[in-house]
């Protein structure tokens, strides 16, 4: 994978774990901490929307791929659903104890997942990527 590509996915990882790193330094220095306070579903899903985004950016000025409206409509679904877990865990934020926790946050770990490999797997696929060009 060319460098600069590689950087611009590895910053965009970075950007998209801030909330999580934030929530780790926190936990690292409440003296009244609970484990469960470093598993936030907000967190994993705002990482899988940052991905996304970055998967539709990427995508919006590639003329390699002859699937790419497939491509960007995956990421879009992948936000929308996203939004929807987004839209719950704020329910749960507020009190509302209607919809499970855990629920939310296994959905949000499988999201991530299949975006952090949807983005890897877009980025490694870029012929410029396989010609060694940045």
């Amino acid at each position: 994978m060319g460098k600069t590509k590689w950087l611009i996915f590895a910053y965009t990882m970075m950007v998209g774990l801030i909330p999580f790193l934030t929530r780790v330094c926190v936990f690292l220095v409440y003296k009244e901490r609970k484990i469960d306070f470093l598993f936030n579903g907000i967190d994993f899903i705002m990482f899988g929307l940052v991905l996304n985004l970055y998967n539709i950016s990427e995508l919006v000025n590639r003329t390699d791929l002859d699937e790419k409206a497939i491509y960007i409509g995956f990421s879009a679904f992948l936000i929308i659903f996203s939004s929807l877990l987004l839209g719950f865990a704020y329910f749960i934020e507020i009190g509302n104890t209607e919809f499970s926790k855990t629920a939310i946050l296994i959905g949000a770990i499988l999201l991530n997942s299949t975006s952090s490999f949807f983005s890897f797997s877009i980025i490694k696929s870029n012929k410029y990527i396989h010609n060694g060009k940045n």
